[in-house]
């Protein structure tokens, strides 16, 4: 069974790498894993050792604790209140911006 917190720090990663439009792959590269691995990661499959969490860090642009806040403690029943709809929120706010800037890249 997989540990809530373990499952809440891989949905910040997961929350984080898509609000940067990474693919798995990309994170992957940057980290180097496989895509696999980062899958296993967000799903909570298999637990992110500390090297492992500080890399991630790095190449997502946050510092540690931020995989982390919002956490209440392991007692808590599902996930800290208000945690998803701010995710859904800020992933809507970041698609729009996208949307709406000016194509630089080329085809």
């Amino acid at each position: 069974m997989h540990e809530k917190l373990d499952l809440y720090v891989g949905k910040r990663v997961r929350w984080r790498r898509r609000l940067l439009g990474l693919s798995q792959s990309e994170l992957a590269d940057l980290v180097g894993v496989r895509y696999q691995q980062i899958q296993k990661y967000e799903c909570a499959v298999n637990r992110l050792s500390a090297a492992r969490l500080w890399h991630l860090a790095r190449a997502l642009g946050v510092d540690v604790q931020y995989f982390y806040e919002g956490w209440v403690d392991e007692q808590s029943v599902g996930e800290p209140a208000g945690l998803l709809s701010e995710q859904q929120g800020h992933e809507q706010q970041a698609h729009e911006q996208q949307a709406s800037a000016p194509q630089s890249r080329a085809a």
